[in-house]
Order: structure tokens, then sequence, then C-alpha cells
């Protein structure tokens, strides 16, 4: 009887999300349905990151962070001949080197305290993960304080 590995199972939640944010974007959905999409892959990804990066001995945490580049390209691959324009291309590109980033500063991580997993756990969860993709949905934008002009 075969059981179903919890990494491959994470692994394929994330590339259902990013497609699914890919398809969203590219369909021009509004910024609610794409900030729901983050909000779950960002869950998704902390807890693969907590989960199954960090217990990795250094070297299998880069094989790790390879395999899932070559899946998240296999996402962008399908969704490619849809990207009409550059900026969609581009858009793409930044989401996963985005998503790729959350990894190497958990290697970082790894580095800085490989004998220590307590501290490599606490250090991972202010990991800024898809930090760039709050739209900020919902919050107005307001200046806190205007800044005094100059007189002479």
């Amino acid at each position: 009887m075969s059981q179903s590995n919890p990494v491959h199972h994470e692994m394929r939640k994330v590339t259902v999300l990013v497609g699914r944010y890919f398809d969203h974007r590219l369909q021009k959905q509004p910024l609610q349905v794409l900030n729901v999409l983050v909000h779950d892959l960002r869950i998704v990804l902390h807890q693969m990151i907590l989960d199954h990066f960090l217990p990795l001995p250094l070297e299998q945490a880069r094989e790790f962070r390879s395999a899932l580049v070559d899946q998240l390209m296999g996402v962008y691959g399908q969704y490619q001949p849809k990207c009409n324009k550059v900026e969609d291309k581009e858009h793409c590109h930044y989401f996963i080197k985005q998503i790729v980033l959350s990894f190497e500063m958990a290697e970082q991580i790894m580095e800085e305290v490989p004998h220590d997993p307590i501290t490599q756990r606490i250090l991972a969860v202010d990991i800024p993960i898809l930090r760039p993709f709050d739209y900020g949905v919902g919050v107005a934008s307001k200046v806190v304080q205007d800044f005094p002009k100059k007189t002479r």
C-alpha cells in the first residue's frame, strides 16, 4: 500500500494556486480575487518552508528549490501562449521569482544557523512571502502628515 508523499501534495497545491493566479490575472479578474489567491498561496508556501524545506540538509534544500523552479516554470509554460503582452510575461516571471525568493531566504537562514532548527523556524516565520503582492484591498491610503513647505 503506497502512501501519498506530503511534499508532492504540497508542491501540487502550489502549482495549482500559481496556475489559478496566472489564469485569473490574465482574465483581468478584480484585485480582491487575486488577493485571495495570494493569501492562500502564502499560507501553503509558509507551511511548505516550515514543514518540508527547513528540515532538509542544505544540499537537498537546494535541490528542492531547483525542483520547485522547474514546476513553476512548467506552470508558466502552460500560460505563456496566453501572455499576449510583455507586461503579462514579466509579471508571471516576477511572481515566480518572488516565490523562489522565499525559499532562498530560508536557505540563508539554514546557512546562518545550521545546527539550530528551532531558531531556523522562528526566523522563517518572518520571511516576507509574496510581500510585493499585498494589494491592500479594502485599505484606503491616506497621508499621515504633510511635509512642511520650505520657506525662504
